[in-house]
């Protein structure tokens, strides 16, 4: 069935049968039957067919639990194959870079990027998460010491920073300022991202951070610095394109969220990180070229 149905939606739904020509003792058509199943073919409901006799027609109605676990199966394939397709193609490309060393280390970044594409290609196509394939592989690969890795990190974080760029312009040439007014989605979105970053991180991250040889202040750096930017912005995109119900205001409370996170919690990242004793990284020195 349809991954977007909606619980009490109806469909209506047929099929035709005929006679394949020049067939000895083929029979007759007298009748046909038509089961649908809700839960990936566990169990199947049987529909009552109208119409004539090799056209028929049929309405079904999703029930109230179709949807849920439709999401739910949905869910843990795409965990479950992004999370395989990313250990596998994070320990092929460590692989690959301990035993198939590039003449050029130039070349170093623009294979990894390659390797990215067929990594979150690979889980796609096999109905996986490719954002969760590519988290994990970069999770394995990323401490891997070779020679040209300052050169990918820094190719890789420049491109990172073009696509944060790329998302907030996109996303500033899309909302809809009169209606985050109009339909007060500005309050909404403020209170959203004050218990996202006051209480629902907190206690989400902080228990994760006890096991981790962290100072206090070290921890309540991670906690205060989650940022919220790109990924949002793009999951509530994927929101208006599917077209699914309320998508603008969805929207709309993202960029609020977005902005409060950047504006709040962004400006204040150096004062946190002073109050908590946690050394901010010193930019690195610019070369000036010579006469």
């Amino acid at each position: 069935m349809r991954s977007d149905a909606r619980a009490g939606a109806k469909d209506t739904i047929g099929f035709t049968a005929w006679q394949l020509p020049d067939v000895i003792n083929g029979g007759d058509i007298v009748g046909g039957k038509l089961s649908v199943s809700y839960d990936g073919g566990k169990t199947w409901t049987p529909l009552h067919l109208t119409g004539s006799v090799g056209d028929w027609q049929a309405t079904l109605t999703y029930p109230d639990d179709a949807s849920r676990w439709v999401v739910i199966d949905e869910f843990v394939v795409e965990m479950a194959v992004g999370l395989a397709v990313g250990v596998l193609g994070g320990f092929a490309l460590i692989a690959l870079i301990r035993r198939a060393p590039l003449p050029d280390s130039s070349l170093y970044p623009i294979a990894v990027l390659l390797a990215v594409g067929v990594i979150y290609g690979t889980a796609s196509v096999a109905h996986g998460s490719g954002f969760l394939a590519v988290f994990v592989a970069g999770i394995l690969a990323g401490d891997v010491q070779f020679p040209a890795r300052s050169a990918v990190r820094s190719f890789h974080s420049a491109l990172s920073d073009l696509g944060e760029l790329a998302a907030f312009v996109a996303l500033g040439l899309t909302v809809d300022l009169t209606l985050i007014g109009d339909a007060g989605l500005w309050w909404q979105g403020l209170v959203l991202a004050a218990l996202l970053g006051f209480v629902i991180r907190p206690v989400v991250v902080g228990p994760l951070l006890a096991t981790v040889d962290l100072t206090w202040g070290e921890r309540g750096f991670v906690v205060w610095s989650g940022l919220k930017g790109a990924v949002p912005i793009l999951l509530a995109s994927l929101a208006v394109v599917s077209g699914a119900d309320r998508a603008t205001e969805i929207y709309g409370i993202v960029f609020v969220v977005v902005l409060f996170s950047v504006v709040v919690q962004g400006s204040l990242v150096p004062t946190v990180a002073t109050r908590v004793g946690v050394e901010m990284a010193a930019p690195l020195p610019t070369r000036q070229a010579q006469p």
